[in-house]
């Protein structure tokens, strides 16, 4: 039953996910010096829900806000599901942990990451899929 998914995939607009799963790695590459294959699965779907959340009204810091919620719940789901024995990321050192799998300072980050993609796709890099 192709028909309702195939509408739904019509609209869907694949760059997000694009940007999302190769940017993320490559930032992570660039930070810790190393990256896991399951941060490009996380970050292709980070980046596509922050693109939905900013097509949102509202204000850009209040938007930013929700995705670095969005961002932290993915990361913590990522973490629970591939990072159980803090192999490839671990915050249990750093204040405020949940489960060594995130932590205010890394929300703060996904604050500002958030803000940044926000702004890029309010501007038009991400255009929205024709109807």
């Amino acid at each position: 039953m192709i028909g309702r998914g195939g509408r739904i995939l019509k609209h869907m607009n694949i760059k997000p996910f694009l940007w999302g799963g190769v940017g993320y790695p490559c930032l992570e590459l660039l930070y810790r010096g190393r990256t896991h294959p399951s941060m490009a699965l996380c970050g292709a779907v980070c980046c596509a829900a922050l693109c939905r959340i900013a097509r949102g009204r509202g204000p850009l810091p209040l938007l930013a806000l929700k995705g670095a919620c969005a961002v932290t719940a993915a990361e913590y789901a990522a973490g629970m599901l591939f990072n159980r024995r803090h192999r490839i990321w671990d915050y249990r050192r750093l204040p405020g942990h949940v489960q060594g799998q995130v932590c205010p300072k890394f929300f703060a980050v996904w604050y500002l990451a958030a803000f940044g993609v926000m702004a890029a796709v309010r501007s038009g890099i991400f255009p929205r899929p024709r109807a």
